[in-house]
């Protein structure tokens, strides 16, 4: 299943909670503190959701995160099952007794969850590490490092890269740096960065990217 379809389940199980509230895009706005034009430009799928806006877009319109989430998670399973999406949306029912993660949808369809890995270098050039494949995905995210020289993008460190993605990336974003990196080598140098005295992780960002690895690499918490 592409990552299109996905983003689409997140924005349609968004605005269902919205109006399941009874808010208005206004309301929305006011409790996040952007404007009613980034709402709209959110739900008509003309901007991207960074996991930063989702978290604080479920807050402002569901009172149980956990349970919207899984209702991502599941409309995102049965719809690659085959179902439509008509047909996902009403089979959606919350099961508490239900083993699901948090973050189980963020991780890659098919993506083997290997108990090992490589010890890396967290300030090593993430393009010495990761080749040509790490260098397109800086390039196509320039506007992460926009005040980095075009030219010097190919010195940015795999710590750099892991934090810039997981605080300003869409889901799609932190999915595609997943595939690159594997979730253990994501899980280390995202731990490391937190467990620093300083970092630029937002409360939320880190607290939902703390149950995300705890979860799909559980060993090195």
């Amino acid at each position: 299943m592409s990552h299109e379809p996905y983003v689409a389940i997140v924005i349609d199980v968004l605005k269902r909670a919205r109006k399941a509230k009874k808010l208005s895009q206004e309301d929305v706005a006011k409790k996040i503190g952007v404007s009613r034009f980034s709402i709209a430009r959110i739900e008509n799928a003309t901007q991207n959701i960074s996991v930063h806006m989702m978290m604080s877009y479920i807050a402002a319109v569901s009172d149980n995160a956990l349970r919207l989430l899984d209702d991502i998670n599941r409309r995102y399973f049965l719809q690659s099952e085959g179902l439509s999406r008509h047909e996902a949306a009403s089979n959606v029912v919350y099961n508490s007794d239900l083993d699901m993660s948090v973050s189980d949808w963020m991780m890659p369809v098919g993506f083997d969850v290997s108990p090992y890995y490589e010890s890396v270098d967290y300030h090593r050039p993430a393009v010495e590490s990761y080749g040509n494949q790490m260098r397109t995905f800086i390039i196509d995210h320039h506007l992460f490092w926009h005040w980095v020289p075009e030219d010097k993008l190919s010195g940015l460190s795999l710590s750099s890269v892991v934090a810039a993605t997981l605080i300003q990336g869409s889901a799609t974003d932190v999915k595609q740096l997943i595939e690159i990196l594997g979730v253990q080598t994501a899980a280390e140098v995202f731990r490391y960065t937190v467990n620093k005295e300083r970092h630029d992780y937002p409360g939320n960002i880190k607290t939902y990217f703390m149950h995300y690895f705890d979860r799909h690499a559980p060993q090195y918490s």
